[in-house]
């Protein structure tokens, strides 16, 4: 059995939503680890969310991704996530490729993104490419991510904080705030969103891990200008490591 791939617990505004290629992974590197992990997830989310929009309710999921770290301070990864919301949108089916790059240098960790979004319904795509740096203080974690959407040349901005409390062994509370902005990004330039999130998780073995968050999703000006509106939203998931 690898090392699990875990998540950080900072990734990024709307921590507990699916993930995505600006998700980096914490550092599984080390004399005594595999290279090679895999991690397996099945999710469902009440609403699906992505960068302040909900695209559609009662949402299962699942992704896989592929990880190799030759150093102890550099990892790859690859995924694929598939999105099936049954509610809202009729079109709103999701399957994204990504791949990301992570870089640990000290306190801090940088992270070059790309990813493929094709929305299956639709039958139409989109491409982007990204960075992301994370800076650690302990249990806490700041992150900061720019992404440049190739399909209609928007610019997307977001930044969190977030904290992880240890409760036990196996139990752990992940908490996180963050806000975005944008620039000729899906008809937003400014302000985007505000969320906030918790999440429980529980390592039931070294290798399965389960989820349940809650989360708060504020939308700016232009996204309520758009129809977005506050909303409460929560999910569950469950992820085995390879």
């Amino acid at each position: 059995l690898l090392i699990p791939l875990t998540l950080l617990v900072a990734s990024l505004v709307a921590h507990a939503e699916p993930v995505h290629a600006e998700t980096p992974p914490a550092s599984e590197g080390g004399a005594d680890s595999e290279p090679f992990s895999a991690l397996l997830t099945l999710g469902y989310e009440t609403t699906y969310l992505f960068r302040g929009v909900a695209v559609g309710d009662h949402a299962p999921w699942a992704s896989v991704d592929l990880a190799y770290a030759p150093f102890e301070d550099f990892s790859f990864r690859i995924g694929v996530l598939f999105m099936n919301p049954t509610q809202g949108h009729r079109d709103a089916d999701e399957l994204d490729l990504y791949a990301l790059a992570t870089g640990n240098f000290g306190a801090f960790s940088v992270s070059l993104a790309a990813t493929w979004f094709h929305f299956t319904e639709r039958g139409t795509n989109a491409e982007e490419v990204g960075i992301v740096v994370v800076r650690y203080f302990d249990s806490l974690d700041l992150s900061a991510g720019y992404f440049y959407d190739l399909t209609i040349e928007g610019h997307y901005f977001e930044t969190a904080l977030a904290h992880t409390l240890e409760l036990t062994q196996q139990l752990r509370l992940l908490t996180s705030a963050g806000v975005s902005f944008a620039r000729d990004y899906y008809d937003v330039s400014g302000g985007d969103h505000a969320s906030a999130s918790a999440t429980l998780s529980r390592a039931l073995t070294e290798a399965l891990t389960l989820e349940a968050y809650l989360a708060l999703n504020l939308p700016f000006d232009d996204r309520n200008r758009l129809g977005e509106r506050e909303r409460v939203h929560g999910g569950v998931r469950a992820s085995v490591a390879f």
